[in-house]
């Protein structure tokens, strides 16, 4: 056999062997398993308590499935806002350390700006990471992490960006509705027509775009829904459409209805005829 055909072969077999040893190797790597914030399961939450250290507190409960909002309004809270609260609990942990014995000030945790506490568990949020601003010193328990920075400023914004952005509570069915216009009673047998159908169908899925706090203020005109259950929840017109702006007096509660949703929650104007000259 030619010399340089041997050193080939050689060559050859040095390279299957290296790579059927790195193959194996990678095989038997010890893949470290994800550190999360928790082990907590989020289903298993039924309170959460949202103390921050400038701004009142807020305060939700698990009712029948649906979360409420208890303090400082006694409103249903927004279900996205919950989950992404919940979400927290299995946050990706980039790095922890034991807290230290002597001073969590360093970290800002010391006296936190904001705390979240899911039944018992309470996570306290401090200072942004000096090497990387998209990350935040977390402390649970004795124990410091860093997590993405993706909660804290929504914790200390109004309460009302926790409310549920509907007009009327999950569940419910509207019996009738009073608008300026008209009266609509939904019967349930047929005997309405089609387009008031749409009306009511309307009210009971239209959320609102933003939803705030309310200031008194001379009211244009008057809304009354009679739900099934014998609740009547009363709204007052602050502004017509297409800027619609309805508000519920007694609960202190705002909503900004977007353009489109708001022509849906009337009756149709008829068109005038032009009448020629």
């Amino acid at each position: 056999m030619p010399r340089r055909l041997l050193i080939n072969l050689v060559l050859l077999f040095c390279v299957i062997g290296l790579a059927v040893f790195l193959g194996t190797n990678k095989e038997q790597e010890i893949i470290e398993p994800d550190v999360t914030l928790t082990d907590i399961y989020p289903d298993s939450i039924h309170r959460i308590h949202i103390e921050r250290r400038d701004l009142d507190d807020i305060i939700f409960q698990k009712q029948n499935d649906h979360w409420h909002m208890q303090s400082p309004f006694n409103l249903p809270a927004n279900p996205s806002r919950i989950k992404v609260m919940l979400k927290l609990l299995q946050a990706h942990s980039y790095d922890h350390f034991s807290a230290p014995d002597n001073d969590l000030t360093p970290y800002m945790l010391a006296v936190p700006a904001v705390s979240i506490v899911l039944n018992d568990t309470r996570i306290a949020f401090g200072d942004t990471n000096p090497l990387n601003k998209k990350l935040r010193y977390v402390l649970v328990k004795d124990t410091v992490h860093i997590i993405n920075d993706s909660l804290f400023h929504q914790l200390q914004t109004s309460a009302t960006f926790f409310l549920n952005q509907k007009l009327i509570p999950p569940g419910a069915t509207i019996k009738a509705i009073h608008l300026p216009e008209l009266t609509i009673n939904n019967t349930g047998n047929g005997k309405i027509s089609g387009a008031h159908q749409q009306i009511i169908k309307a009210w009971m899925h239209v959320e609102s775009v933003y939803v705030g706090k309310y200031e008194e203020i001379e009211p244009i005109d008057t809304i009354k829904l009679e739900l099934t259950s014998g609740e009547i929840i009363e709204f007052i017109i602050l502004s017509a459409r297409p800027n619609l702006i309805l508000a519920r007096p007694d609960t202190g509660i705002k909503y900004h209805i977007g353009n489109l949703d708001s022509d849906s929650l009337f009756p149709t104007k008829p068109k005038t005829e032009s009448v020629p000259e």
